[in-house]
C-alpha cells in the first residue's frame, strides 16, 4: 500500500465520520429532563423519556409532552356557586396540581389524549373542569357550610379521590388539591 493510498483512505474516513456526525446532529432528538416525546412512524411507536432517538423527517413524527407540574385553578362563584346541604350558596376556588406521569405508559397515554396540550394549563383545565366541578358539587351537597369550613382538608382529599381516575385516564398524576377560598355568596 502506497502512502498516497493511505492518505486517501484516511481523508475518506475523516469525511465519512464528518458526514455521519452532521447527519446524526440533524436527525437525533434528545428528551430533556422536563419533557418526553413519542416517535411514531417507520419502525413503530417509541417512547422517549430521559433518552433520545433517531427521528428521520420523512419517516417519523414526534409529539412532545411536558412533564412539568401544571396548576389548574377552578372557580365557582355567584350564579355558578356550589350549593351545600343546608341550601347555602358557596363561592369556591380550588387549585389542583398535576403532572404527566413519569412512566412510558403515562407518557404514551398523555400523548394520545392530550398531545401538546400538556404545555398549556388552560387547555387541560377546559378538558377536566366539568369533572372537577361535579366532584366539588357532589361533596358540598352532602355537607353543611360549617362542616365544609371545619373540614377543608377532608374536602380537598375527597375531591382528589373523585377526580384522580379522570386524571390518570389522560396520563396525568394528581399531586395535590387545595381549597383556596370558600365564602358564602
Amino acid at each position: 500500500m502506497t502512502i498516497e493510498t493511505l492518505i486517501t483512505l484516511v481523508i475518506l474516513a475523516i469525511i465519512a465520520v464528518a458526514i455521519f456526525y452532521i447527519i446524526s446532529v440533524w436527525v437525533y432528538k434528545r428528551a430533556p429532563a422536563n419533557m418526553g416525546f413519542i416517535r411514531t412512524g417507520f419502525g413503530g411507536t417509541k417512547v422517549c423519556l430521559g433518552q433520545g432517538a433517531m427521528v428521520f423527517p420523512v419517516f417519523h413524527d414526534i409529539t412532545w409532552v411536558s412533564l412539568e407540574t401544571i396548576k389548574l385553578i377552578v372557580s365557582r362563584s355567584r350564579d355558578q356557586a356550589i350549593l351545600t346541604a343546608d341550601k347555602i350558596r358557596v363561592d369556591v376556588v380550588a387549585e389542583l396540581y398535576a403532572h404527566v406521569g413519569h412512566s412510558e405508559d403515562d407518557l404514551l397515554t398523555a400523548s394520545r389524549s392530550l398531545g401538546e396540550k400538556t404545555f398549556d394549563a388552560d387547555n387541560i383545565r377546559n378538558l377536566l373542569e366539568a369533572k372537577i366541578i361535579s366532584a366539588l358539587r357532589s361533596y358540598a351537597a352532602t355537607k353543611t357550610l360549617t362542616e365544609l369550613h371545619e373540614n377543608r382538608d377532608l374536602f380537598a382529599k375527597d375531591i382528589k379521590a373523585h377526580v384522580m381516575e379522570s386524571f390518570s385516564a389522560n396520563g396525568l398524576l394528581l399531586e395535590e388539591v387545595t381549597i383556596v377560598t370558600m365564602e358564602q355568596t
